[in-house]
């Protein structure tokens, strides 16, 4: 008795592309998309006086990638350097914060002489690690949502 499989080559063709999303890139889409929730959070929680500590929280090497209301401004890249992020075959990571030299200050407090020989009792003002706690859980709900989107895409085609 011979068999034949109806639309195997079409089944074959979306199972490679199904394949493809497990590649680094894509997880890193997806990635973002959840970061930004920690991100957003992060610029909302920040302490404020010029509001430069704000505009320069993002997800590493997604400068531009930011909520409404809360624009970069990131002039030749002055603020897109928190180390980017990292891809291989099959994981990925990014990650999120700034590169201003005050902001560990500003999160975790100094007390002590600076570099300069002056002398600082500055309190934290913790705006980064609340950020992940509140919102880590909504990231994780983003990201799989995203990553369902790029799956479903993958597999139409």
């Amino acid at each position: 008795m011979k068999s034949e499989i109806i639309g195997l080559s079409d089944l074959m063709n979306k199972l490679n592309a199904l394949e493809k999303i497990s590649r680094g890139k894509v997880i890193s889409t997806a990635l973002v998309a959840g970061a930004l929730e920690i991100s957003n959070e992060a610029k909302v929680s920040a302490p404020y006086i010029t509001g430069t500590l704000k505009r320069s929280i993002h997800v590493g090497g997604h400068a531009q990638e930011t909520s409404p209301g809360f624009s970069t401004n990131d002039v030749a890249g002055q603020y897109s350097d928190v180390g980017g992020e990292e891809i291989d075959d099959d994981k990925a990571s990014v990650l999120i914060g700034t590169n201003l030299v005050y902001a560990a200050r500003q999160e975790f407090g100094f007390v002590g002489v600076d570099s300069l020989g002056r002398t600082y009792n500055q309190p934290a003002h913790p705006y980064l690690r609340p950020a992940f706690d509140n919102k880590k859980q909504k990231a994780l709900e983003v990201f799989g949502k995203a990553l369902k989107v790029l799956i479903d895409k993958a597999a139409k085609k």
